[in-house]
């Protein structure tokens, strides 16, 4: 008899076990492989996505430049030259910028109107490499990988894994 409540609780805490260890799956693994599927599939076109941008100024592409991709795997295209002999930020400027962000569904998850957004030291990694090349006036549209963005912590109403879609204008920095 004692055999039989030994096998018994040893099957119930292995079944206990297995259950709860099925239950720790990362609930964002789906959202993660839809983000890695679109940026692929959206690795070598040409055109921007056609999201409904809601500032006046990020709508209409101004230039009709192609997408370029950095070395580090970030997809952006230039809508609209500032004046080349402006001052372009430095790593330590504190910047203005008109922009929208959205994720590959369309979701809009922040925006601004010639807002503050702090020093460039403070921002995800692929946002702060793009704004590195911009002059002020420039107007770009870039796409960050996950893991030049919030990677698998996400942020607020951004969801670990997001491929993050920006459209910037670059309206003003100090040093």
């Amino acid at each position: 008899m004692k055999f039989h409540q030994i096998f018994s609780i040893s099957a119930i805490f292995t079944l206990s076990l297995l259950f709860f260890s099925c239950e720790k799956q990362d609930k964002y693994t789906d959202w993660k492989v839809m983000n890695n599927d679109w940026l692929e599939a959206n690795k070598n076109s040409k055109s921007s996505f056609p999201f409904n941008w809601t500032i006046d100024v990020l709508k209409t592409p101004l230039i009709n430049a192609e997408f370029q991709t950095t070395e580090s795997g970030i997809k952006y295209k230039v809508l609209r030259l500032g004046n080349p002999a402006d001052r372009m930020p430095n790593p330590t400027s504190y910047i203005w910028a008109t922009y929208e962000g959205k994720l590959i569904d369309g979701t809009s998850f922040d925006s601004g109107e010639n807002s503050y957004l702090g020093s460039i030291s403070n921002t995800v990694t692929g946002f702060k490499e793009i704004l590195l090349k911009m002059h002020i006036g420039d107007i770009y549209e870039f796409y960050l990988p996950s893991d030049l963005g919030y990677g698998n912590e996400g942020s607020y109403s951004i969801p670990p894994y997001s491929v993050l879609i920006f459209r910037v204008e670059l309206t003003d920095a100090k040093y």
